[in-house]
């Protein structure tokens, strides 16, 4: 009885992952949705999440930045209109330092570099939700 009570007062943490690259959202889902304290979902670029993230309440999201129509930039900064202390992780292919001050002016919590291994995004998305 006591072990079913301490798994429901767990806390649930609902992770938005966007990326318009269907196989990198998909590896995230999957990896993700291991841990029982996360609730994920996906979007395939900054608008879709956008929609979804007026819609529902998130406590990270980890976007992929360039992506068509809303980059992980104009998304984390619409995002944080509606929800200023949304944690975010902002991924990339290319060069972090070309959006650090943009994303250090957001607050971004953390930058990470594609590709990027399992472990350390792990970690990552677990530090980011817990500080």
């Amino acid at each position: 009885m006591k072990n079913r009570e301490k798994r429901s007062k767990r806390k649930l943490f609902n992770i938005l992952v966007v990326d318009d690259e269907l196989m990198i959202r998909e590896l995230l889902l999957n990896i993700l949705s291991i841990n029982e304290e996360y609730q994920v979902k996906t979007a395939f670029d900054g608008e879709d999440a956008y929609g979804k993230f007026c819609i529902e309440e998130f406590d990270l999201i980890l976007s992929d930045h360039d992506m068509p129509n809303v980059n992980g930039i104009r998304l984390i900064r619409k995002a944080k209109k509606i929800a200023p202390g949304i944690k975010t992780i902002l991924m990339t292919g290319g060069d972090v330092e070309s959006f650090r001050k943009e994303a250090n002016k957001l607050k971004v919590n953390r930058c990470v570099q594609k590709p990027f291994l399992v472990n350390e995004i792990l970690d990552l998305v677990d530090k980011t939700l817990n500080e």
